[in-house]
């Protein structure tokens, strides 16, 4: 008997498993190996000097999108999707310094810097991040609300 239903869950699991690299590839994955074509890095070098949050928040993506997608059609689902929602909220607040952008672009021997104020646009991203929140929020409640009917009506 257990062993028949230890290979259901090897079974169920391998698929979730594969399905979850796959999507969490699509996700970030590609955009980490383009990060690493050295034409790449350098025009990125031009605009921002240390390339290394970027590649840390392509990582943080894959590893958030392969855990939702490990653990959907459970609570955990909304929990980690609730939870990357919060932190994409933090670091782009945190990495965009408000909003207020200073790029200094070189031309003919000489630096411009330019000052952009996006700070109205930083601030809708993260009222939508707030949105997604409160959608996981209530999709983790509805989750439950289900599960819970379910065990009655059996």
């Amino acid at each position: 008997m257990d062993e028949n239903r230890s290979k259901g869950v090897i079974g169920t699991l391998i698929p979730r498993v594969v399905k979850a690299a796959i999507l969490s590839f699509i996700m970030g994955g590609e955009a980490a190996i383009i990060f690493f074509i050295p034409e790449v890095r350098r025009y990125m070098a031009q605009f921002y000097p240390s390339n290394e949050p970027f590649l840390y928040l392509i990582i943080m993506f894959a590893v958030f999108e392969f855990f939702i997608q490990l653990t959907s059609n459970s609570i955990f689902y909304y929990l980690i999707s609730g939870a990357r929602a919060f932190i994409v909220m933090i670091l782009l607040y945190y990495w965009s310094e408000g909003g207020i952008f200073n790029v200094s672009v070189p031309i003919d021997g000489r630096s411009i810097s330019v000052t952009m104020n996006l700070s109205f646009l930083i601030y809708t991203l993260l009222l939508l991040s707030l949105l997604t929140i409160a959608k996981n929020v209530l999709g983790g409640i509805q989750f439950l609300a289900y599960k819970e009917e379910a065990e009655v009506s059996v």
